[in-house]
């Protein structure tokens, strides 16, 4: 027989006796009607979990176990013939969390407390479960090994004379791997039972009951050795819009001032090859949501960016050269409801979910309430604040109430997002703050605007500019010096506190798996020029590195070491399997396709990380990009652009400035690059722009 314990024998034993879900009920006689065989136990006598549990303890709760089993036929409810049933499998009791009472339609009550490390406000004078429990044996099980959720039932409105009962429902942990129960509704806990009158025999083998029974009490005396099993952890993600890869101080900048990502970066880890899915941002954050690469999902373009059809002869209108030679190729506006959200996968496995700022991923049926999270606080179709009054209320966003007169939309995000935090401290969570900063249009509070303009004066820094691209307007800002740009940085830098600080008076940080990141790189190309992304070439809506570089972080308590930083790069598309993975979590292979874990990286690993780089752009940028596509292989990146049909090649390691430009040196190496990124975009199915009638001679 193998070792007790075992996931083997722990699936086994649940097999055997035909549970889906459940482990042991220990009370009242319960008539599990919903599961296949029911395992009723009638407490007979106290016997209590001990740290120093002996072999005769063993013997002692065996043998009370099979008195108790053998009497189950005579229980029954007092004062009524009429059998009661009681369900509720594990997963859906394990969702609700908390503290709360259900009254059930046949006077039973519920009561449902979750009591972790957390829950330091239950204590045990007033604690229902410890009452409950500390009549069983069971009692440390919970806490030693079924560290999540357990029901505590405790019969109402009994005859006066008989005591009321109480019983305890222990549910396996969200770690241990067996068949998930039934899905019943939520909110029916209790109902009258089908069955018939008489109670039938027990059918499953006393053989798998002690088995399964003597396995649980096992693991709860054992565990009492060691500490409590952490919860599942936390996950906050924090998307910035826009920011630059040197646009916090963590990063290189020393004229956006942004104290609190810095503290953060401190305690976390820097990856300085982190990279966006896409120079833009609705594909960037439907890779995040899908694991998916925005080639496969087509994705490909900004939401509310032109189809081919919008393209007008002779003139540029939202991106579309109407006077060029190439179409831009059709993409899918919206994040289609057969994907699996990452939100949905949090909240499959009982997490609370929270989305606040910029959705911009489809109309209202695609609005984040629609795509896995119970809260939506300014998510709708919008890139931008270009309602009511901008980044100050009153906002004139349907998913965000206005706040007081001049109230400022990050600010704003970061409490809604702290209050979500707080009214959910006592579950595990997934909280996404997507900020509409620092998106167009520039707007800062006033008293940071005159901040920087001190401080671009005091310096003596002047604006400076290098002229490139094919608009008029196409100049690149090579200085850092924006006074309104600057406020805005380091106002989301604020907002950005406000929940970094509720984590730490919550007590939660030490639970809480943070990512900071942006959805592209800094706009320095166009629209106001705001910000310089040097060392690295252009900005937002370009293929090279000042396009889709970011300044990411994360951080994993226990796990990341604090300053750390990894060179290796990792794309948007690893956050899906990677955050499952440090939840726990199954993963979902068939989901996130494009994604590859990056786990061992953030424990210190230094083995390759395999994931798909590549980035797909058949559109013309409002920043002044034409067409194209980049691959990267190792150190190497290939550029295609689509309008001449021209490759440029680059050695990242060497070269991240992207200012030496390799194909004519090595064409080798151009030909093993373009043809492993053909056989990317075949496989993604992948659109392609197409010649412009319009134009003579657009290919």
């Amino acid at each position: 027989m193998e070792a007790m314990g075992s996931p083997q024998t722990y699936r086994t034993a649940i097999e055997e006796v035909a549970y889906t879900g459940q482990v042991v009920c220990i009370g009242d006689a319960v008539h599990d009607i919903d599961l296949p065989t029911h395992l009723v136990v009638k407490k007979e006598m106290d016997i209590m979990g001990s740290r120093n549990a002996s072999a005769d303890d063993f013997q002692a709760v065996i043998s009370f176990l099979q008195q108790a089993s053998n009497q189950h036929q005579s229980a029954h409810f007092p004062g009524s013939k009429a059998r009661r049933s009681v369900f509720g499998p594990g997963l859906l009791v394990s969702a609700s969390g908390g503290y709360h009472e259900n009254i059930g339609k046949n006077g039973l009550s519920e009561t449902r407390v979750r009591q972790t490390p957390r829950n330091k406000h239950l204590k045990p004078s007033h604690s229902l479960w410890l009452e409950c429990t500390s009549d069983f044996i069971f009692s440390g099980l919970r806490q030693a090994y079924f560290d999540q959720f357990s029901t505590c039932r405790h019969r109402k409105n009994v005859p006066m004379h008989r005591k009321a009962r109480r019983s305890a429902r222990l549910f396996p942990s969200w770690r241990i791997d067996v068949h998930p129960p039934k899905p019943y509704p939520q909110k029916t806990y209790l109902r009258r039972s089908r069955a018939p009158r008489h109670r039938a025999p027990i059918s499953f083998p006393m053989k798998s009951l002690l088995l399964l029974c003597f396995l649980a009490v096992v693991l709860a005396l054992s565990g009492c050795e060691t500490a409590t099993v952490p919860p599942p952890p936390n996950v906050v993600f924090i998307l910035v819009d826009d920011l630059g890869w040197t646009d916090v101080g963590a990063f290189g900048s020393s004229f956006y001032e942004t104290p609190h990502i810095d503290a953060f970066a401190a305690t976390g880890m820097k990856f300085y090859q982190g990279y966006a899915a896409s120079p833009v941002c609705s594909p960037t954050r439907s890779s995040i949501m899908t694991g998916k690469n925005p080639a496969r999902t087509q994705h490909t373009q900004y939401f509310g960016g032109p189809q081919p059809q919008d393209v007008k002869p002779g003139h540029w209108s939202y991106g579309a050269f109407g006077d060029r030679p190439l179409l831009p190729a059709e993409y899918l506006p919206y994040l289609e409801h057969s994907d699996t959200t990452l939100a949905e996968a949090f909240k499959e496995a009982g997490y609370r979910t929270f989305f606040a700022g910029k959705w911009h991923l489809g109309g209202e049926e695609y609005f984040p309430e629609n795509q896995g999270f119970d809260v939506n606080k300014g998510g709708i179709e919008r890139g931008g604040p270009y309602g009511g009054d901008k980044y100050f209320s009153p906002y004139g966003n349907p998913r965000l109430e206005d706040g007081p007169p001049g109230e400022h939309l990050p600010d704003r995000l970061a409490r809604e997002t702290a209050a979500f935090i707080k009214a959910n401290q006592d579950t595990s969570f997934f909280a996404y703050l997507a900020f509409y900063s620092v998106h167009t249009p520039l707007m800062a509070r006033p008293d940071l605007e005159a901040k920087y303009q001190a401080k671009k004066d005091s310096l003596g820094l002047e604006d400076q500019w290098e002229a490139w691209g094919p608009k008029p307007d196409n100049r690149t800002r090579m200085v850092q010096c924006h006074p309104v740009y600057a406020g805005m940085v380091e106002a989301m830098d604020q907002a950005v506190g406000v929940v970094l600080n509720t984590l730490d008076s919550l007590g939660l940080a030490d639970n809480t798996v943070i990512v900071f990141m942006s959805d592209n790189g800094g706009l320095a190309t166009s629209e106001g020029h705001p910000t310089a992304n040097l060392p690295l070439r252009a900005g937002k809506g370009w293929l090279y590195e000042g396009g889709i570089r970011e300044p990411l972080i994360v951080r994993w308590p226990g796990h990341t070491a604090p300053g750390s930083t990894c060179e290796t790069p990792v794309i948007s598309t690893d956050f899906y399997p990677t955050l499952l993975e440090i939840a726990g979590l199954p993963l979902k292979p068939g989901q996130h396709l494009d994604g590859s874990s990056f786990v061992p990286l953030l424990q210190g690993s230094s083995e390759a990380h395999e994931t798909l780089l590549g980035w797909h752009y058949p559109h013309y940028a409002n920043q002044g990009e034409t067409p194209g596509t980049a691959f990267r292989q190792g150190d190497w990146k290939l550029i295609h652009r689509y309008e001449d049909d021209s490759y440029e090649l680059f050695h990242i390691a060497e070269d991240m400035e992207e200012q030496h430009e390799l194909s004519a040196e090595y064409p080798e190496k151009v030909a093993e690059l373009k043809a492993a990124m053909q056989t990317w975009l075949d496989e993604s199915g992948a659109r392609y722009p197409t010649p412009n009638p319009n134009i003579e001679g657009g290919r």
